[in-house]
């Protein structure tokens, strides 16, 4: 799996700008809570950052795959939960409901991203994890 540092320091200085509260969550000691909180009008939205090289099957080789899927599915029950999946081969970013990228890598139902949630800049991204904030 690619690093996800990288795309983690791009995205949240953006979020920051963008008017967010933005708490960084993850270090090398915690395992099992979403990588960032990020709060915006009286909304905070879990967000789990992955980045991939090639494809998702990349995702379940975490050493932490099934407990972060437990807790996102969880946090997705009665809050907002997202994963966001940089697609480095693509240069394009997914937005998942824990229960749907589930689907999609264990169990091969059909399963996609959040409806249009596709994006490629960052006005793009930031646009939607406030639509994400206010279902």
């Amino acid at each position: 799996m690619a690093n996800e540092s990288t795309y983690t320091q791009a995205l949240l200085p953006e979020l920051r700008r963008a008017g967010w509260i933005v708490d960084k969550l993850s270090d090398q000691f915690t395992a099992g809570i979403p990588d960032v909180a990020v709060t915006f009008n009286k909304t905070t939205v879990w967000l789990e950052l992955k980045e991939i090289d090639k494809n998702y099957s990349e995702i379940t080789k975490s050493r932490n795959y099934k407990l972060q899927m437990h807790e996102n599915k969880k946090r997705a029950k009665w809050g907002r939960c997202y994963y966001v999946v940089h697609r480095q081969n693509v240069g394009v970013v997914e937005f998942w409901d824990p229960v749907e990228l589930e689907q999609y890598l264990e169990k091969n139902e059909d399963a996609s991203p959040w409806d249009g949630a596709r994006a490629r800049d960052w006005p793009t991204i930031i646009g939607i994890i406030e639509e994400l904030a206010q279902l």
